[in-house]
């Protein structure tokens, strides 16, 4: 096939192209250079938000020598994680309170913890958990999912419970803060104005 495409003139052969998806695209670069030359992937919208890896992506367009003249749109998600305070767990009368917030804490049985250091996961946090699973098991979400992915997601709640999920969050969270208190999202965009001679909004 790549023959027969190499053969036509490059005109027909960009036209044929921004009629394929990138997957189709991304396959075809490999299998020769003039094909490779001849084609873009269709890049025509960037995502930029207050996480480090979108942050990442984002420059690496802008800085991208043909990839950023394809950019039309900027699309900025503003969104960014509850400011629960990652603080120290005090034990006070039996119960574990966060030394901050005063909120209440569940302690990680010993036993699920891995390392020496005692773990607490906040109450709130386990509860969201456990309502955003039993949402999606009772089709509040999407009804075309399947009973397999529903399936899939109780499996992931006893591979990933409420507290070991917390530790992720946690690194989320004190990433976004030191984007936010860097303000590297902001650097980023401006960067990325100037880099883009094809936007539109």
């Amino acid at each position: 096939m790549a023959l027969a495409l190499t053969t036509l003139p490059l005109e027909i052969r960009i036209l044929i192209f921004s009629y394929l998806p990138n997957s189709t695209i991304k396959n075809l670069r490999l299998t020769c250079s003039s094909i490779k030359n001849a084609t873009r992937l269709g890049l025509d919208r960037v995502f930029l938000s207050i996480q480090k890896r979108d942050i990442e992506v984002f420059r690496n367009i802008a800085s991208h020598v043909t990839m950023r003249l394809q950019v039309k749109e900027i699309i900025w998600d503003d969104g960014s994680f509850s400011q629960s305070p990652l603080e120290d767990v005090v034990e006070r009368d039996g119960e574990y309170l966060g030394q901050v917030s005063g909120l209440p804490y569940e302690k990680v049985p010993a036993e699920r913890c891995q390392g020496s250091s005692p773990k607490y996961c906040p109450k709130w946090f386990s509860r969201e958990c456990h309502e955003n699973l039993s949402g999606f098991v009772a089709g509040e979400y999407d009804h075309s999912l399947a009973a397999e992915l529903m399936e899939r997601v109780m499996e992931l709640h006893e591979l990933l419970p409420p507290w070991e999920s917390w530790e992720r969050y946690k690194e989320y969270l004190k990433d976004q803060l030191e984007v936010l208190d860097s303000e590297a999202d902001v650097e980023a965009l401006k960067f990325g104005l100037e880099r883009f001679p094809a936007l539109r909004r």
